[in-house]
């Protein structure tokens, strides 16, 4: 009986790929969910846009005319945009991180599943094979 259970143990391996005693990895879960998505688009939205408001403002004439409070509230201005448009695109890329972390782990889960499933069901049948009697 022990010969027929390690041959059933082998062929059901060989047959599948898979070996309950050494089960492939699955990714661990995140222990910490990913934090500062939004912090960290606002500020680089906030860089950019006051970059740009520089930038587009030496494209007109009569900016170097302009008062320095003027020119830094248009600046600050377009840094305040950025900076909200930047959490927008954060928040939203960081969700994406997280939706696709969880699709790879339920897949890798699954497929796992399947692999046990499949030696299970051929390991029983070569049992069943050779006249023993299989209960689930």
């Amino acid at each position: 009986m022990q010969r027929d259970l390690g041959d059933c143990q082998a062929i059901a391996k060989q047959a599948t790929g898979y070996d309950p005693a050494a089960p492939p990895q699955t990714a661990e879960p995140a222990s910490k969910p990913q934090r500062g998505g939004r912090l960290r688009g606002a500020a680089v939205g906030a860089a950019a846009g006051a970059a740009s408001a520089e930038v587009r403002g030496q494209q007109h004439q009569g900016y170097d005319k302009l008062s320095d409070d003027t020119k830094q509230d248009y600046r600050q201005n377009q840094a305040q945009s950025g900076a909200a448009a930047g959490a927008v695109v954060g928040g939203a890329r960081q969700r994406q991180n997280r939706r696709a972390q969880a699709a790879t782990q339920q897949e890798q889960a699954t497929q796992a599943q399947s692999a046990a499933t499949g030696y299970n069901q051929s390991y029983k049948s070569c049992l069943l094979g050779r006249g023993y009697t299989v209960t689930p």
